[in-house]
């Protein structure tokens, strides 16, 4: 898994806004929207290769800071587990695979997550998306580790469509998808996961801004696009009619399903 942003600039960020809150200077802290994209590769996107349509954060990065230098771990839940944490792999019990669906394994419940510090210093947290930092107890599911919201599925990987999961070896799984405390959640069935995800995500934020409190928000978006299974709605699949609809296709079309999703959040 591939992130767009550093875990260093991301946990320097949290440290200065919990810094800034504490010191008490009458400021309001940011707002933080976290958009984190999973297995998309350094050609996958238009700034370094044209052929791929991502006209949205092209036009972000040229606006913003593009961080080109800034690694991640290769997969998942390593990757995830130091990004929530701001620890090496090695202290997690994360250095070696992901997370799998059948281990009783998590992120140790003696680990702060980010969403927790930042539940400290006054804001409000949601996590609409992919968790993979364990589930086999309640404790290491997200609404116990610092989010007050929660939409999504908490293993690897599921069908875009039916939110099954699957075992290891790609075996097929039950229902792995989730809204709150909701043991599984079955409204959401045979909608597209990020079409599911980015209303959501839009209420969130919408639904803050009314907030007479004005308290901050802590919104992350961990998109299971581009991660496998390869599925993609026609109308992204059309965008490219010059290449087969093979694996190369559909990813590219994933690339502008996530580029919509998370410039639509």
């Amino acid at each position: 898994m591939r992130s767009f942003i550093g875990v260093l600039q991301v946990l320097g960020l949290v440290s200065g806004v919990t810094h800034f809150a504490q010191a008490g200077s009458g400021q309001k802290p940011p707002n933080i929207v976290l958009i984190v994209a999973d297995d998309q590769g350094y050609a996958n996107i238009g700034y370094h290769n044209s052929t791929v349509l991502t006209p949205r954060i092209d036009a972000l990065a040229k606006d913003g800071v593009i961080l080109e230098s800034y690694y991640v771990q290769p997969i998942c839940s390593p990757t995830r587990s130091s990004l929530m944490t701001g620890r090496y792999t090695y202290r997690l019990g994360t250095q070696a695979t992901v997370i799998r669906a059948d281990v009783p394994f998590g992120i140790p419940l003696s680990e702060t997550f980010m969403a927790q510090n930042l539940k400290d210093v006054g804001y409000v947290t949601a996590l609409f998306g992919k968790w993979h930092l364990g589930f086999y107890q309640r404790a290491f599911t997200p609404l116990s580790r610092g989010f007050d919201e929660h939409l999504g599925y908490f293993q690897g990987t599921t069908d875009y469509y039916t939110h099954n999961g699957y075992g290891y070896g790609g075996t097929p799984g039950g229902l792995d998808w989730h809204r709150g405390n909701e043991t599984a959640y079955f409204g959401d069935n045979g909608t597209y996961a990020a079409d599911v995800i980015v209303p959501v995500a839009v209420e969130f934020i919408t639904r803050r801004a009314q907030d007479p409190a004005k308290q901050p928000f802590f919104l992350y978006l961990p998109f299971h696009l581009i991660h496998g299974p390869n599925q993609v709605p026609a109308s992204f699949l059309a965008l490219y009619p010059e290449l087969h609809p093979d694996k190369t296709a559909r990813s590219q079309g994933m690339c502008g399903v996530c580029e919509c999703a998370g410039m639509g959040a």
